[in-house]
């Protein structure tokens, strides 16, 4: 499907509500230049991510220009959960069964250094105050036996690969159901991760950046068309600015991306996900993050103000996924992650709305729940068919660039996706037989016929 530019006028999230954005309406000039050398499409986290490994890898005479339909990280980066989690063991036989070993445990090996190195990255560089920064753990219940029991298999199986990522606490039912004061989880597992205030740390990073003069932004700027040129380079046209002409071009529009690469739309899809802000009279745990059937629902606390994001909607509170009906539904490789194929985040489902509603009442019986939401909006995130995503050059597209398709896991990806996409628009990524070439666009899909 081609989902289209963004909604001129999405719901506003609990986040973009309770900040001001300073690059909501900003633009580096009164009017786009002609050209530039690099266009990124996109000024999100990966947009940001692949902005300033650039500026570390290219000569100041070389334009970098960033352009986006909304304001800095007004998409999925401002609409989700919060959280900032490490795969760990999560998933990795059913990435073992699809991918390989090698590729599995390399997966979380990457995604491990990744988070530490973001967390490096935000308190060297003075932006974790800023972002709002929990270090602490998420937890991922599981309620049913077959759920609970390869859970378990999966934490064996990283033992016997001598593999360990930070903090690994495995809670029999007891435990689980006290701590988490729940009372109808089997078990649970409790690993390292961050919670944060995402948009403030993208903004804080475009913030610097424009004042380096390393590159030029242009936000309420939909792109509409990319059309090639006699001279090799690619003319941009926009909706309301004109055309800017772009020796290379990176696409950071995660859930987008169809939009100006219809190639991508038979394998790549905009999936919407639902999430709410309940204030709660006071902490209900001692953990901060959580996620419930298979990451179908998530939740973080936050100790500044007793908020609780929490998020999903993609299964039934008792954790069988479900199609949602009179929308088109996709099962993503067999993996029992049902999702909504939209594209829309200016309106919220009353089934998702009750779904969420329902989830934390039958879980938390003994909560204070308020009646009515801080506020409750939609997002969209960036699925793909073969469950990975597309970082990499198109290659019958010379010198335009992807780096979308997270599939609902892009925090702690997404950095590590933009300083790759800048290496090799650089001509610093020497990697040829890197395994994670299993993220490149080629042979992925098919062309449209002539």
């Amino acid at each position: 499907m081609d989902p289209g530019l963004p909604d001129k006028y999405p719901l506003p999230s609990w986040w973009l509500q309770n900040a001001k954005n300073p690059l909501s309406d900003f633009q580096s000039t009164p009017n786009l230049p002609h050209e530039t050398d690099i266009l990124i499409i996109g000024a999100g986290y990966t947009g940001a991510s692949t902005a300033y490994h650039l500026s570390k890898m290219i000569g100041k005479d070389c334009q970098v220009t960033v352009l986006d339909a909304r304001g800095v990280a007004e998409g999925a980066t401002g609409r989700n959960g919060g959280h900032l989690i490490p795969y760990n063991h999560r998933n990795i036989l059913r990435d073992v069964e699809l991918f390989g070993e090698d590729y599995a445990l390399w997966r979380r090996d990457l995604e491990w250094a990744n988070v530490q190195e973001i967390a490096s990255f935000l308190y060297d560089e003075g932006i974790a105050d800023i972002a709002e920064v929990q270090k602490g753990d998420n937890v991922m219940a599981y309620c049913t036996e077959e759920s609970w029991e390869i859970a378990k298999q999966e934490v064996a199986f990283c033992k016997k690969h001598n593999r360990e990522w930070g903090m690994c606490e495995v809670w029999e039912q007891q435990e689980a159901r006290q701590r988490l004061r729940s009372p109808d989880v089997l078990g649970a597992i409790k690993i390292e991760a961050y919670q944060m205030f995402p948009a403030k740390w993208i903004w804080e990073v475009f913030q610097r950046l424009i004042k380096a003069n390393a590159v030029q932004l242009y936000t309420q700027t939909p792109v509409t068309a990319v059309k090639s040129t006699p001279t090799g380079k690619w003319a941009v046209h926009t909706e309301n600015k004109g055309i800017i002409v772009a020796k290379t071009i990176i696409h950071c529009t995660n859930g987008w991306m169809g939009h100006l690469l219809p190639e991508l739309r038979e394998v790549c899809f905009p999936v919407s996900e639902q999430v709410m802000a309940l204030k709660m009279p006071k902490q209900i745990w001692k953990e901060r993050g959580f996620v419930w059937h298979s990451v179908a629902h998530y939740l973080i606390q936050r100790d500044k103000d007793n908020i609780v994001i929490v998020g999903g909607g993609r299964s039934t509170i008792d954790g069988k996924n479900r199609p949602f009906i009179d929308h088109e539904t996709m099962d993503f490789l067999g993996t029992g992650l049902g999702g909504m194929i939209r594209a829309n985040d200016s309106s919220i489902y009353p089934v998702l709305h009750t779904d969420i509603r329902q989830f934390v009442r039958s879980h938390f019986p003994n909560e204070d729940w308020p009646e009515y939401e801080e506020a409750e909006w939609a997002g969209v995130q960036g699925y793909t068919k073969d469950h990975l995503p597309y970082i990499g050059p198109l290659e019958h597209a010379p010198n335009q660039f992807v780096s979308a398709g997270y599939n609902g896991h892009g925090m702690p990806l997404c950095w590590w996706s933009g300083r790759r996409v800048a290496e090799m628009v650089s001509g610093k990524c020497n990697a040829a037989d890197d395994i994670a070439n299993i993220f490149l666009p080629r042979q992925r899909f098919q062309l449209p016929s002539a």
